[in-house]
């Protein structure tokens, strides 16, 4: 196996005469075996070192006759073995009159020029390869384009080395750089006359640039070396030429990268550590010529990094960057509990006390960002008392209500306005709480190995950072841009916090006992249990357990202590001379199973807080842990219970090989996956992500989303009042009209519709402008007249996808190819969003369902996962024939009402009809209390006229599946219509409610519940999502003394069978 990837190792001969060791290196030559002679010429050199100008001027007769005079033929090709292979996309960029032999393809600053570091000979192109004019720091190339980038003698004129760095990282997913190095240019006086900017050092895998004197650029002032190299008259100066050419890594930094590298620049005077870019998920350490001890990535002082912001062309305060976090509730309780006065102390002590105390630590990074360059901000939004803190500095009143988390946590990020946004309870805050921000972030970042939640929704995440493999793929198919591999590092005041803990007990573990999540888990600690207790070989046990503890087997009580946190948990582990971990369950929820997240990989942390706090981590095997440590030399593993139990034993007899094991692995773990590693490695994907932000993923190749022009939306601001200022006026021309009288029209046609062809005009220009909020909230006040007109939805969709929302730009494309279905821009851009994996149907399904989802999902806003429940609700009541109608309240398009009547159609045992209510004109003016995640509904873009569709689109789905006659359209506001239609209702097996709103909810259950059949089953929509539509619920649980048994569907939908009456007091308990 080789030291370092990429390097080619010399071959050696059994010479024992010079003169036959000439002779065969010449032979090899002649025979075309050109590596293995100059192997053989380097190996002469070595045993007869007097002889060196003989051995060198026969080496140079022979480098002389190659017809191919590339530096890969002369000397990289034998210093390293390139990774390329037949079919890759190869990118020789300054490829100059020479081009890499294995391009193809060929860019360089100037074609026409040969004085631009040519000498004046002309670029030389190759039949077939195509060319492309444009300096290294700025290629016209695609993301990923390139297999491999080959810049050899290129970065030493680079006029902003590290935008040229980002742009091969961002261009090619390895390559190959050379430069001369600071003494050959000092030697050869290449500098000054070459126009060498910098002396450019492979440090440790760091590729450091630093900014040439004038003094250095002068060299040695002399071209006699110079002259000896390329026309060498002498034996001794062929010597010379050759042994440049043999011992190629002396003179050049030779330096090859696979997935990405770090860059420090020093300029003259400040020296300044740029910024560091950017190893990727699968990063292989750089390879040099001559292997280098590990890489270590230097720090910066403050200075510095201001230094560094002003080489990346950032402002020079640094980058801000807030994490907003969830601790355990019951840790929260157990750490206040310790320190009750630490109640009233201000927020930044106390955040800086639950840092200092260690719990989650492994996650807590903006607190050590700042050496990296970042003004770091630390939020625990689930802390009810360091949240009050932060309101009472700043004079304002507690939120009540049970949104006061996301609340509060948005007013924090309100306020700072980050430039990172890092959230590493992505559930909690995801997609949606990024969506309600008014501001966007230049990155959204977020972390999760663990379950994931139906429903779930990641769109607005620029990048998801997980250790699982699986939890990656699943993130982006949830709406994140993109994905990277990433584990959290263990904090290094941790290890300070638990050296020379006396070893107290045999076998430590700390973590949860779980019914559900941790089964597997929960054999492998009862059988601890069971060897423990065992007559001969048993052990000490001490395990610290939290969660279904009522569930643990009397067997096992003997050993379960009260649950740790923080440092003293970390303590607990290393009191243990051996420490035990299992993975928990890592699933999604898909249909009536959890889909396997975590296949044989691990991603439990507690490998990172058993080694690093000194203890021998015996833990389950996994596929993935080698990239970690070294199995059987840093941690050990088992694979079942026998040989858990039989590894106990052993180790707990071999005390030496233990300790030498727990030794290694903190070694390990604190050299490759302490915080300060890891912060450097969030600091190098951070720094990618912003360099690559200009095509963004979900937005760059979408038309009309375009660069925010602050001037021209300044200019536009008397006009957006003076729209505004009219919309009071245009309610009241049409308040008194039924829209389709022949009177209302006029009206609209005569006043109404100029109006909204103004605001479609003055929004378009918004959205140019950048200002997408802006035009989110024009729009949608337009909306609320109920008048469609061309272009509305469709520049809403344009001011979604600016604000990173392609899910709700896609529903805007939807609703306005439903009124206007020959908008050709809206019907290219719904179809570019498709491809780029919005709005198309999600995979998984199977069968009769997955049919009848590809037909109904061009008309529907109902998330799959609730499409699903109605298919398989309405199919339940008429397998099981329950008496009755079925009653859809909330339309729109007509696709969730088809679906349910194509159940009908091929299941129902008796003849059945399905009432459609809606208005068919959008949603009604919500209430207060229609708030999401403490925003109002008006201001989500989703309020008052939105989510409208023509009566004639329920019509047209419903005849596609020749189900129109099971269908009946019911119009009108559900306060108006459903005390009307009752009577003739009659009985309901099946209701979906999906009013959204506090009233629409109240009105269905208030007139329709008392028709739902003693074994009828009801499927609410907006329970999770909006709180009026829970509150509506649970009002009318309290009047009518009944609860309902609320059945998850997703993380908004419930749905739940009739519940009887109970007394007030069954309801209390």
């Amino acid at each position: 196996m080789r030291d370092m990837p990429f390097v080619r190792h010399r071959l050696s001969f059994d010479i024992d005469d010079l003169s036959e060791g000439l002779r065969v290196a010449g032979a090899l030559f002649s025979r075309g075996r050109r590596l293995e002679a100059f192997d053989l010429f380097e190996q002469l050199l070595e045993i007869w070192p007097d002889s060196h100008v003989e051995i060198l001027a026969t080496c140079h007769d022979c480098y002389c006759a190659m017809k191919d005079r590339s530096r890969f033929a002369l000397y990289q090709s034998r210093h390293f073995d390139f990774p390329i292979t037949p079919g890759d996309a190869v990118l020789d960029i300054g490829s100059g009159h020479i081009p890499f032999p294995l391009a193809t393809h060929l860019a360089d600053l100037s074609l026409s020029d040969g004085s631009v570091g040519r000498g004046g000979r002309a670029f030389a192109r190759r039949e077939g390869l195509p060319v492309a004019e444009c300096p290294v720091e700025k290629m016209p190339f695609a993301d990923g384009q390139f297999d491999f980038a080959y810049c050899s003698h290129v970065l030493e004129h680079a006029t902003d080395p590290q935008r040229a760095c980002r742009e091969l990282m961002r261009v090619a997913r390895r390559g190959y750089i050379e430069t001369p190095s600071r003494g050959k240019d000092l030697f050869l006086n290449s500098a000054g006359v070459s126009n060498h900017l910098w002396a450019v050092e492979n440090v440790h895998g760091t590729l450091v640039f630093t900014e040439y004197a004038d003094a250095d650029r002068e060299g040695m002032r002399s071209d006699i070396l110079m002259d000896m190299h390329v026309s060498p008259r002498t034996p001794r100066e062929k010597a010379f030429s050759a042994l440049i050419y043999l011992r190629a890594p002396l003179v050049n930094t030779m330096f090859m990268w696979d997935g990405g590298f770090d860059v420090e620049v020093r300029r003259r005077k400040v020296h300044a550590v740029a910024e560091k870019v950017a190893p990727g998920p699968s990063r292989t350490a750089p390879a040099s010529a001559h292997p280098a001890t590990p890489r270590v990535s230097g720090k910066s002082a403050p200075a510095q990094v201001a230094e560094g912001r002003r080489e990346s062309g950032d402002a020079s305060r640094p980058l801000v960057i807030a994490q907003v976090h969830t601790f355990y509730p019951t840790y929260l309780e157990w750490f206040y509990s310790r320190a009750p006065a630490l109640a009233r102390a201000s927020h930044a002590a106390q955040i800086r006390a639950l840092v200092d105390d260690g719990f989650s630590g492994i996650h807590m990074l903006a607190p050590h960002l700042g050496e990296l360059g970042y003004e770091g901000h630390l939020f625990v939004a689930n802390d009810p008392l360091s949240q009050a803190a932060w309101m009472r500095e700043r004079g304002l009143p507690l939120p009540e209500g049970p949104d006061w988390v996301h609340v509060i946590a948005r007013m924090q990020l309100e306020e700072l306005r980050p430039d990172i946004l890092y959230l590493t309870e992505p559930i909690t805050f995801d997609g949606r709480f990024v969506r309600s921000l008014s501001f966007t972030p230049k990155l959204v970042l977020g972390w999760r190995a663990a379950d994931i939640p139906q429903g779930t929704d990641w769109g607005g995440f620029d990048v998801m950072l997980s250790s699982l493999s699986r939890l990656r793929e699943e993130a982006v198919r949830l709406g994140a841009a993109h994905a990277e591999e990433f584990s959290p590092g263990f904090p290094e005041f941790l290890a300070q916090a638990t050296q020379g803990t006396p070893q107290e007990t045999d076998v430590v573990f700390c973590g949860q006992w779980t019914l559900g999540q941790h089964r597997r888990r929960n054999a492998l600690l009862s059988a601890l249990g069971r060897a423990a207790d065992a007559p001969s070989g048993g052990f000490s046990c001490a395990l610290h357990l939290s969660g279904d503890l009522h569930a643990i087997p009397a067997d096992l009580q003997p050993y379960v202590h009260g649950p740790l946190y923080g440092v003293a948990m970390h303590r607990a582990l290393a009191s243990g001379r051996i420490a035990f971990d299992g993975r928990g369950r890592i699933g999604i929820p898909d249909g009536s199973r959890m889909r396997d997240l975590a296949g044989r990989e691990s991603a439990n942390m507690r490998i990172f807080e058993a080694t690093g706090s000194g203890a021998f981590l015996l833990t389950e095997h996994f596929d993935n842990l080698s990239r970690y440590f070294e199995v059987g030399r840093e941690i050990e593993t088992f694979r079942d219970e026998r040989e858990l139990v039989d590894k106990v034993r052993y180790y707990l007899a071999h005390a030496d090989e233990r300790e030498a094991i727990a030794r290694r692995g903190r070694e390990r773990c604190l050299a490759e996956h302490s915080m300060s590693a890891k912060a450097r490695l969030f600091d190098t994907i951070v720094r990618r992500h912003l360099a690559a932000r200009r095509d963004d993923a979900k937005g760059a190749e979408l038309p009309h989303s375009a660069p925010r022009n602050p001037e021209e939306s300044v200019s536009m601001q008397p006009v957006i009042k003076r729209l505004e200022a009219s919309f009071d006026a245009m309610r009241g021309i049409l308040n008194g009209f039924d829209h389709s009288s022949p009177a209302a029209k006029q009206l609209i046609d005569a006043n109404i519709r100029p109006f909204l062809g103004d605001v479609v005009g003055v929004s378009t220009g918004m959205v140019a402008a950048g200002d997408n909020a802006g035009a989110l909230r024009l729009t949608s006040r337009a909306k609320s007249l109920r008048v469609p007109v061309p272009g509305m939805d469709f520049v809403r969709a344009r001011a979604f996808i600016g604000l990173r929302d392609a899910p709700s730009a896609v529903e805007a494309l939807k609703e306005e190819l439903r009124y206007f279905p020959d908008n050709a821009q809206a019907r290219e851009m719904l179809a570019q969003l498709r491809r780029h994996g919005f709005g198309g149907v999600g995979a998984g399904h199977e069968g009769e369902f997955a049919e009848l989802l590809a037909a109904v999902k061009p008309y529907t806003m109902v998330p799959e996962a609730r499409l699903q429940s109605l298919y398989r609700l309405a199919r339940r009541i008429c397998e099981e024939d329950v008496p009755g109608n079925f009653v859809e309240c909330g339309v729109a398009a007509g696709g969730s009402s088809a679906l349910i009547a194509s159940v009908i159609r091929r299941y129902s045992r008796r003849e059945r009809v399905l009432y459609s209510f809606d208005s068919f004109e959008g949603m009604p003016e919500p209430t207060a209390d229609d708030v999401h995640e403490g925003v109002h509904a008006e201001d989500t873009g989703w309020g008052t006229g939105t989510c409208a569709a023509p009566e004639d689109s329920l019509r047209e789905i419903c005849a596609k599946l020749g189900v129109a006659d099971i269908v009946r359209p019911v119009k009108g506001l559900f306060g108006d219509t459903l005390p009307l239609m009752r009577g003739e209702i009659g009985s309901i097996a099946f209701l979906h409610m999906d009013g959204d709103w506090y009233e629409s909810t109240r009105d269905i259950l208030v007139n329709l519940y008392d028709l739902v059949h003693p074994q009828g089953l009801v499927q609410a929509d907006d329970y999770g999502f909006w709180n009026g539509c829970s509150k509506a619920l649970h009002e009318y649980e309290r009047e009518r003394c009944i609860r309902f048994d609320l059945h998850p569907i997703d993380r908004d939908g419930v749905w739940f069978a009739r519940a009887e009456t109970r007394s007030a007091e069954e309801i209390a308990r």
